[in-house]
This record gives structure tokens, sequence and C-alpha cells, in this order.
């Protein structure tokens, strides 16, 4: 096997190390949106709950 066959199987293999990675990279990316959409979630419903008694404290009897 001559020292160009090794080269170019080397750089296969880091092509495919580094398709792998882009792919686990993608799926952390959509794993942190989720994340951040259910703190947004979570930051709106806890303003809902602290408004809430606010609003109910401030209207006539």
């Amino acid at each position: 096997m001559s020292s160009t066959d090794v080269a170019a199987r080397a750089a296969d293999r880091t092509n495919l190390t580094v398709q792998g990675l882009s792919a686990a990279a993608a799926k952390i990316g959509d794993v942190v949106k989720r994340i951040t959409d259910i703190a947004g979630q979570t930051n709106l419903l806890a303003l809902n709950a602290t408004d809430l008694p606010l609003r109910n404290s401030s209207r006539p009897s």
C-alpha cells in the first residue's frame, strides 16, 4: 500500500468523522432549541402567575 493510499484512507476516515460530528451538532442544536422554547414558556407561565394575583388584588370588590 502506497503512502498515497494511506493518506486517502485517512482522509476518508476524517471525512466520516467530521460528518458524524456535524450530525451530532445538529441534534444538539435541536435539543437546545427545544430547551429554549420550554424555558420561554416557563417564563411566560411564571409571569402570568405573578401578574394574576396583582390584577385580582386591584379589582374593586
